[in-house]
Formats: structure tokens, sequence, C-alpha cells
């Protein structure tokens, strides 16, 4: 094997790599930690790749652990939003997947609070 064919080699190696991407969240609204004034009607979650919408999914919970969130969410492109019951006042957790279009999976969760 010559030197000039390692550039060759790499960028063959390193190809798979830059392939596999993964919906990442960029932005949430509600986001992590906010404290609200009033009541947000949805919640709305952007990554950074297109979402498979049959395999993504978000749920909102109060501090009782009751759902909050109202049906399916709606996914389009890289953005899932939730339609979210009148909130009270208190501490709401939020627990997503997202599977990007090349099926790659990817999770997580965090809360927001609702001023009085």
């Amino acid at each position: 094997m010559t030197l000039r064919s390692w550039p060759a080699i790499a960028a063959i190696l390193l190809l798979p790599q830059a392939a596999c991407a993964h919906a990442l969240l960029q932005h949430a609204d509600p986001g992590a930690g906010a404290v609200v004034h009033g009541a947000p009607p949805e919640l709305r979650l952007e990554f950074s790749e297109a979402l498979e919408p049959a395999s993504s999914g978000v749920t909102v919970t109060d501090d009782r652990g009751q759902v909050v969130s109202e049906g399916s969410p709606a996914v389009s492109d890289s953005a899932m939003m939730v339609r979210l019951k009148p909130l009270s006042p208190g501490e709401y957790r939020v627990r997503w997947h997202a599977v990007s279009i090349d099926l790659h999976r990817t999770e997580g969760r965090y809360s927001f609070s609702v001023a009085p």
C-alpha cells in the first residue's frame, strides 16, 4: 500500500459514519427548566433531522404522573407537536423519543413549570 492511497482509505472508512445521523433535540417550547406564566396550549419540539412520524412520540405528565398531553403528536419534517390539556400551576415532565428517517432512535426527558 502506498502513502497516496491512505486518503482514499480514510474517506471510505469515514463515509458510513457521516451517513449515520441522529435526530437530536435542538429546541423545545416550553423548554427544559422553563417557568411559564399561563398554561401553554401545546408543546413543540424541533430536531436536527427529519423524523419518522409513526415511530416518534412525546408524552407530558403532571407531578402525579397523570398524562396531560392530548392524542398523538403531529410530526412535520423535523418538528413534533402535541396538544396539552389545560394545565394548572405545577411541574410537568416531558418524555420524548425520536426516530430519524434513517431509523436511528434518540430519546430524552426534561421538566418545565407553570407558575401560578
